[in-house]
Parts: C-alpha cells; structure tokens; sequence
C-alpha cells in the first residue's frame, strides 16, 4: 500500500515538474526558435544575451502567455520584432510581462486580437505597431512611464480601445497616430508636435493635455469627441495651428492654455 502511494506521489511531482517547464528555447539552432509543446506555439527568435526577439510567428492560436519563458529557460522575451503578428488572424489575447520594445508593424491588423499585456516598462511603440487592431479592448500599460519612442500609425483604426492613455515623457505624437481610435484621453505634457490627423475622428476623445509650445498640424483634432477639452500647459500660445486642425464632432470644443 505504501509503495503504491509513493508511486502516485512520485508520479504526480513528475507530472507537475513537466506541466512547469513548457517552453523550449534553441538559440544555437538555424533558426532559432522558441516553442512551447503545451500550447503548440511556435516563433524563430534572435537572442542577445539573455534577452529575445520575437522574429517569426510558426505556430499557435488563442492566449499566448509568455510569463513563464525566463523561468522555463533561462531567457525572457523582451522585444517584439518587425511584423511578427502581422496580419495574424489567430492570437486572441497576449501576456508578454517582460516586452519592453514593439518594432514596425509588429501586429498591423491584428483584427482577433482583444487584449495585451506588456512590461510597465515600456519604452517604444514604433510605426504601425498596433495599427489596425480593430477589436483590442484592453491594453496595458496606460500610463506608460518609460515610453520615449511612439511612432506613426501608433493606434490608427483601434476602434474599441476605449482607454485613457498616459505618456508623460514623449515629445512628439505623429500625424494619424490615433486616428479613427477610441480613446478617451491623452496626458502627453511633454508634447510639442501633434502630427497631421494624429486623432481625427476619434469620437470618444473627451480630453487631452500637452505642451503649449506645440505645433498643431493639418486635421490633428479634426472631428474629436463633442465637448471636447484640449489644456495647452504653459505659459504661451501654440507656436502653429493649421488650418482645421481644431474641431469637434458635436457642438463644443473647449481650449484652455494656462
């Protein structure tokens, strides 16, 4: 009786031992990848160090959670690389605790993903990252302490992303960064650029903070959310307001510079 119990025992702890360490990471193949046999998801990857780049998307569908890699291997997955998810119809959710970098297109119309989870460390968001994402619901992080990097075409198209974002070290939001999005509100006192249609159309835009110095450009807040408030934090006006670059989609749209 004891030696069958020891046997479950032992089996059990060898069951819960394998379930732990799901993903494999083979630096030294060509090419590289990172696989998890568990969930049957699959990537080609680059390592520097004991950090990885996410390169080629081979495999998987549904959740991919990645929190478990550096425990499981020894390395973490720290950056996405250039269109790794583009266009991909099967990543629904992802958590990636330890991603503190996204590259060009990394999930350009990623249009079944619903939600992210990245390193409150994030530091840059380039062009065309999450353009596209019509049905992401939840991001985060929202207030985005370290992001010095935001590019072109940031959140274009992202619909659903009902969210107030914070990004309080970035100097520049580029033309179309927002357009057609859901957000609510931007904090970016930093900012002394606002890029062409950088949120026109985006409806539900209620408020926004940056830098009285900045440069408005041509349809940067062309049709945002009816009433509307934009507080320019100085002591000075606009250096530039191009023609329609200021309005709302109802009847108000409030301007404060202070």
């Amino acid at each position: 009786m004891r030696t069958d119990i020891a046997l479950i025992c032992f089996s059990f702890l060898f069951s819960a031992t394998s379930l732990l360490a799901e993903w494999e990471a083979i630096p030294e193949s060509s090419p590289s990848v990172l696989t998890n046999g568990a969930t049957g998801w699959g990537f080609t990857v680059s390592a520097k160090g004991q950090n990885l780049t996410l390169l080629k998307y081979l495999d998987g569908t549904g959740t991919l959670d990645l929190s478990n890699v550096e425990s499981d291997t020894g390395l973490k997955v720290t950056t996405i690389g250039e269109s790794t998810f583009s266009g991909n119809s099967s990543l629904v959710q992802l958590i990636a605790p330890d991603v503190v970098a996204t590259s060009f297109s990394s999930f350009l119309n990623c249009k079944s993903l619903t939600s992210i989870v990245l390193s409150p460390a994030l530091r840059s968001i380039e062009r065309s990252c999450f353009s596209g994402c019509s049905n992401l619901k939840s991001f985060s992080p929202l207030n985005m302490t370290n992001l010095t990097v935001f590019g072109m075409y940031g959140f274009k198209s992202c619909g659903a992303l009902n969210v107030d974002m914070r990004m309080p070290l970035i100097t520049s939001i580029p033309g179309q960064s927002f357009i057609s999005s859901g957000i609510t509100s931007q904090y970016a006192p930093m900012v002394t650029e606002v890029g062409g249609s950088a949120f026109q159309t985006a409806s539900k835009l209620t408020n926004v903070v940056i830098n009285s110095t900045s440069t408005i450009e041509l349809g940067a807040f062309l049709k945002i959310g009816s009433g509307a408030n934009i507080y320019w934090l100085g002591k000075k006006a606009p250096t530039s307001i191009k023609k329609n670059s200021l309005s709302a989609s109802g009847n108000r749209l409030c301007v404060y510079v202070r």
